[in-house]
């Protein structure tokens, strides 16, 4: 799902019909639906305009001369298979219904229904399309789940961490230093994903094809830090009775994680300085140094330079640590990217568990993002992954996710509307109402226009801000 603020051009539509009235009349509808339009009055001329405009949706006449509409519409396939097409037609039967759609029409217009099913019928074929498309990429990242260098070479990055506002920066910061050896210092706390933005910089590196090796500096007892990282020689101490490579040996052409490097002594602080310095790495117990060539990348969930500040973290390797910087944003800083990673949670688990569920009922989002998210991705991936066990085919429903009613009673925010400002308080009434009214209307904007006695116009506008269509 795109984040409203994320500056998108409108879709374009481009009519292909030699009735110039019928044409004006769809460009007019069209327009007040917030689409472009692009016109062709022949045949003769499709390819040139399809080149030219590439639109998002092509409808295209019946009978289109000088060629017949099934003849340009084969020959559209053939050179556009994924571009959607809408036949206008005066008039249907079942054997043209049934022409249409083997000849890869992915819907058709009554001209005679333009007012009434134009937009709706503009908005289906997209949303199809989107989905397709949303659904290959997700079902390609289940699959990668444990083939990394493929996934993360190769997926866009927005379906890696999201497309909110928030995230946008982010992702120009990665596409920016990623091909680079410089180090890089990622800030977030725990479950934003600090990781997995290591494993982007490492697979999209020309590193990639090496070793990626992610060491928690906090889960590793200070007196085996240092053997752990850079090895020792036989009988270094007691149990060592062979020779061990440590990790930044293992890592050598590669790249070394150090994640929460805020919990790093300060004597072993002063060993990693020096290799950083010197690129060079020596044994506990040994004499002689090794040349290792490392990318370094560390992450922590504390403001490392209040670190330094108050004399926990040594400032000169703070300093060769904080070449770059990307500070992850917390879930609740960027819900607009929740149903994008509820959608693929879901997807995963299901896969894992043998299970048909392949979609979430709109008024789950509304829930999901009431609650604060203190453990951020990693929690609403724990939180998917227990909705789907007790799911049940086609969809998540609300009743699956019940057991964050009793977070939502605790949650430090997003929990009581008199607790925020009110234009705040105001956006998250809305989006519950919008999208349990989209619910109940299965996503008819007219229907639901009506209910809320609002314009159609007004109401879709609102629904894109607040990220539910």
């Amino acid at each position: 799902m795109t984040s409203s603020a994320t500056a998108t051009p409108p879709r374009l539509v481009l009519i292909a019909d030699d009735d110039d009235v019928l044409t004006e009349l769809i460009q007019e509808i069209l327009h007040e639906a917030h689409f472009r339009t692009a016109t062709v009055g022949s045949g003769a001329l499709l390819e040139h305009a399809l080149r030219k405009n590439a639109p998002d949706v092509l409808l295209l006449d019946y009978y289109f001369p000088p060629s017949n509409g099934l003849e340009l519409l084969r020959e559209v396939r053939r050179s556009y298979p994924d571009l959607p097409v809408i036949i206008l037609t005066a008039g249907t039967s079942e054997r043209i219904s049934v022409e249409l759609m083997k000849h890869g029409a992915d819907d058709y217009l009554l001209k005679h229904a333009v007012m009434q099913d134009l937009v709706g019928t503009v908005e289906n074929v997209l949303k199809a399309s989107r989905r397709a498309r949303r659904d290959e990429l997700f079902d390609l990242m289940v699959r990668m789940d444990n083939q990394p260098v493929t996934a993360l070479r190769t997926l866009p990055l927005s379906w890696l961490f999201g497309s909110s506002e928030a995230m946008h920066q982010i992702i120009g910061q990665i596409e920016a230093v990623a091909e680079l050896p410089t180090r890089v210092l990622i800030l977030g706390e725990t479950g934003t994903g600090k990781e997995l933005l290591a494993k982007v910089l490492h697979y999209r590196s020309e590193r990639f094809d090496q070793n990626f090796i992610p060491v928690n500096c906090a889960a590793i007892p200070e007196a085996l830090l240092e053997s752990e990282l850079f090895g020792y020689e036989r009988g270094a101490f007691t149990g060592a009775v062979e020779p061990h490579d440590g990790l930044f040996k293992a890592a050598d052409g590669g790249t070394v994680l150090l994640d929460e490097v805020s919990e790093m002594p300060m004597l072993m602080q002063a060993k990693l300085l020096r290799v950083l310095q010197e690129g060079e790495i020596r044994r506990v117990g040994g004499r002689l140094t090794t040349r290792v060539d490392v990318r370094v990348v560390a992450a922590s969930n504390r403001n490392l330079k209040e670190c330094v500040d108050k004399g926990e973290f040594r400032r000169d390797l703070y300093f060769r640590l904080n070449v770059v910087t990307i500070h992850l944003p917390p879930l609740r800083d960027r819900l607009d990217d929740l149903p994008h990673l509820a959608d693929y949670f879901v997807r995963k688990f299901a896969v894992k568990f043998s299970k048909e569920i392949r979609e979430i009922e709109p008024d789950v989002f509304g829930r999901l993002t009431r609650y604060s998210w203190p453990g951020n991705i990693r929690e609403l991936e724990h939180a998917i992954e227990k909705a789907v066990i007790f799911a049940k085919p086609p969809a998540l429903r609300l009743d699956d996710i019940g057991f964050l009613d009793e977070r939502l009673r605790s949650a430090p925010i997003r929990t009581r509307l008199t607790d925020k400002p009110f234009f705040e308080a105001r956006e998250e009434f809305e989006r519950d109402y919008i999208s349990r009214l989209l619910q109940r209307t299965k996503g008819n904007l007219s229907e639901a226009s009506r209910i809320a006695e609002l314009g159609r116009t007004t109401l879709r506008e609102k629904a894109q801000k607040l990220g539910l269509l």
